[in-house]
Formats: C-alpha cells, structure tokens, sequence
C-alpha cells in the first residue's frame, strides 16, 4: 500500500464527513438515522486508515529510540563471543596443557597409557609432548612416555622420506631439547632411538635433510654412554679381583724373596738419560729405517680467487701422528725454512697450530700469498683447532656465514680427522644442488673410514 493514493482517498471520504459534521451542527434533528450511521463508519475507517498511514511511515524512517536496542543487543552479543574465543584460546594454551600433565601424572597406573593416547590425540606438538613426559619422576609415566615414542618411531620408518621429513626433523628437535634433563637409562633408550633414525633418507632434495642430520648428531652425541665412568668401573673391578688372588700371606711376609740386582743400571755417572749411553746397549744396533716417502697431490688446478685446492682434487686426510697437539716442536732458529709450495692449503693451515713460531709464521705468509685475507686467516685457524669441540661448532656455523664460498671450507672439513667433523660436513654439503659437487662429494667419502659417513653418502 502506497501513502500516497492512500491519502488522497482518506481526503476524499473526509469531505462529505465535514459537511455532515457541519449540517449536524446547525440543525441536528433533520439528519436522518440511516446518514448518522454512515458518517460513525465513515469516520471510523478514517482513523484506522490514519492508523495504517503512520504505521507505514514509522517503518520506512525509524526513529533513534526503536533502532537503540537492537544496537544493544548487538553490542552484547559481539562481546560475548570475543570473551568466548577469549576464554578457549587460553584453556587452549595455558590452562589445558597445564592440567592435561597433571591430569597424566597423578592418574593410577592402569589409566596412564589410555589417558596418553587420548592427549597426543588432542595435542599440536605431540612429540615435544612425549620427550618432556620421558624426563618425568615418575618412572611408569616416562617408560610409557619412552614405548609411545618408540612405536612412532617405529611408525615413521615405514613412510616415504619426504613425507615424513617435517615430523623426523620435529621429533629429533623436541628428544634434543628435554635430553639434559633425561637420566642415564632414559638417554641410553634415546642414543638407540637416535641410531635407529640415523638410517632414515629424507631425500636429497628435502629442506630439512640438512638440519634433520646436524640435530641427530647432536642427539647421538650427546646421549653416548660415558666410556670414561665404564672403564673405571671395569679397573676397579680387575684390581679388587687382582688383590684378593695376590693378597700375600704371614709366611711369605716373614721370608721375603731376595731382590735379584743383577743387570742394575749404575747411576754413578748421573741419571740414564744424561749419561752417554746406558750399559748393554752399547752391542745393539738400531735396524735402519727407510725413507719415509711422502705423497705430494698437484695442487696446479686451483679457484681462480686463490690458490686453494678444488672440489675435483681429493685432498690427503691428516692422521692422528699429525695432529697439531703431536706434532714435534718444529725447526730451530738457525734451520731453514722449509718449501710449502708443493704442498695444497689445507695441508698448510694444519700447522698454524705448531709450537714453532716461524713455522707458523711461515705457514700464514704462505697462505696470505696465496690471497688469504685476514677473515681467511681467522677461518682456517679454527678450522684447524687442535679442540674438536670448536671444529664442531664451526661446522655448524659455516652454512649460516654470508660468505659466498662457505661450499668449499665445508669441503675441506670433509677431511678433518675426527669422524663427527667430517659427518657434519658431508650432512651439510648433501643439501646442495650442484649435481658436480654432490658427485665429487660421493666419490671421495665412499672410501671413508667411518661407516656412519659411508651410510650417509649411499643414502
């Protein structure tokens, strides 16, 4: 219905009610009933059309006190559900964790392994969930921690390397993160886990390949049982064993042997090592050694920044003889100095750690002659240190320098004698996509002493 017609009909039907209100007026006896009837209808259809018309209009421009409650109402609900969302995502991350492991660690034994399962099912860091319950007080807590944690593992080893190489990397994090607070029974469970994974292949072109194995050594490391407390256990054990079968008895006590002298050095003319030569010596001869000859690698193709040695050469591994600690004391000062021409620049920067300073001199001017910088310089001394503990966390630095040649000092690390070193370079260089190096790579480690490096590089 339109205000408009409707109106003017209202008006139309309003002019003869006014002329019978004013005919009403003057002479009131001569309205007839039946007229007095139409003009009570007349006007009553006037006020509920009156009524309909405003009705209408009052709908098309509400006013400020009808549109006020609903603006209320929606004001309250928006709030509402803000303190809703509020309220879950706090039980969410702050109080359900909370009261999940307090829930798991006071549960009875028979319920501990249903309420695990029905918490990894509801967690988003399942394992890092399952390496903190591992280091639990509670022994039954952390054994069923460390089985639920085995079966995943167990579990992972059955998928393609590239779908699993997110949760691999995750779970080595999460075992290296909680493995300080692990007792020693614990971390030997993890230190086979931790083997168990090192076969894994999270293929070469996986992004986590690199972190996933540097993470893994670090676990393997770190959870190896102490040989040191085992051996003397084992000494302890052989010398209490020793003295209860030589313990020496009253009679031999009384008659001791007499000490046969025969053969005594005379230490008359001083101690033996001042004296010229020591009694009976005098008839040996030392059998004549011989030559010792060295290899000597080419060291003609080179990078055209310096002369180092290339990725296509294989470079010769030092030996524990010639590490910098055992190294002798080197030239004296009236000596010449000796030719490292032939020699490549990793073989060089071994001995900037001897105890002779021209020596060392020597070998840092050979280097700096070879376009070492002083950045250079700093780099091959720790990449020479006689500490593997700094060799290993230079290993782990180097894919992190913004230095464009960082590929080859990773290479020559590939030849340090320590096989933690040189399986932390080979982790690292397998990232790659340079098919040349990954190549040279594989065939240079293929015959490397280590087995774990030779595992790595057929993966």
């Amino acid at each position: 219905m339109q205000a408009f017609p409707l109106g003017f009909a209202m008006a139309e039907m309003a002019l003869p009610l006014n002329r019978l209100n004013r005919y009403d007026r003057h002479n009131h006896s001569q309205i007839p009933k039946s007229n007095r009837l139409l003009a009570l209808a007349v006007s009553r259809q006037c006020k509920f059309e009156r009524a309909v018309l405003s009705r209408i209009q009052s709908m098309q421009h509400p006013k400020e006190s009808h549109i006020r409650p609903i603006r209320t109402t929606a004001i309250l609900l928006c709030l509402l559900l803000l303190l809703a969302v509020g309220f879950s995502a706090m039980a969410m991350w702050y109080w359900l964790p909370g009261r999940i492991d307090t829930l798991l660690l006071t549960a009875p034994e028979s319920e501990i392994a249903e309420r695990m399962e029905y918490s990894l099912r509801h967690s988003s860091t399942p394992y890092q969930d399952l390496a903190r319950w591992m280091a639990s007080d509670r022994a039954i807590v952390a054994l069923e921690a460390a089985n639920q944690m085995q079966s995943r593992i167990d579990q992972l080893q059955g998928e393609p390397g590239l779908a699993i190489a997110d949760q691999a990397y995750r779970l080595a994090q999460a075992l290296k993160e909680e493995l300080p607070n692990y007792p020693q029974q614990t971390r030997s469970r993890v230190h086979l886990m931790a083997s168990q994974m090192s076969n894994w292949d999270l293929g070469t072109f996986s992004a986590k390949q690199g972190p996933f194995l540097i993470v893994l050594e670090d676990v393997i490391r770190d959870s190896r049982p102490s040989a040191t407390s085992v051996d003397l256990a084992a000494s302890d054990q052989m010398m209490q064993n020793y003295l209860r079968s030589e313990q020496p008895s009253d009679a031999t006590l009384e008659n001791p042997p007499k000490i046969d002298r025969v053969g005594d050095i005379d230490l008359s003319g001083g101690l033996p090592w001042k004296q010229q030569s020591i009694p009976g010596d005098a008839q040996r001869k030392v059998a004549a050694q011989p030559p010792k000859q060295e290899i000597v690698y080419d060291d003609t193709e080179v990078l055209p920044a310096n002369r180092r040695v290339t990725i296509d050469k294989p470079l010769k591994l030092p030996t524990l003889a010639e590490q910098p600690k055992q190294l002798p004391p080197g030239l004296h000062a009236s000596d010449p100095l000796p030719d490292f021409s032939h020699l490549t620049s990793l073989e060089i920067m071994w001995k900037l750690h001897l105890q002779n300073t021209r020596m060392v001199k020597h070998a840092r001017e050979t280097l700096i002659a070879r376009n070492f910088n002083a950045d250079d310089l700093e780099l091959a001394t720790r990449l020479t240190h006689p500490d593997v503990a700094q060799r290993l966390q230079l290993v782990r630095e180097l894919p992190l320098l913004a230095r464009s040649d960082r590929t080859q000092w990773l290479y020559y690390m590939t030849k340090d004698p320590d096989e933690g070193v040189r399986y932390n370079a080979a982790a690292a260089l397998l990232t790659s996509t340079d098919p040349r190096l990954l190549r040279r790579l594989k065939a240079d480690m293929a015959t490397d002493p280590s087995p774990r490096v030779q595992a790595l590089i057929r993966r």
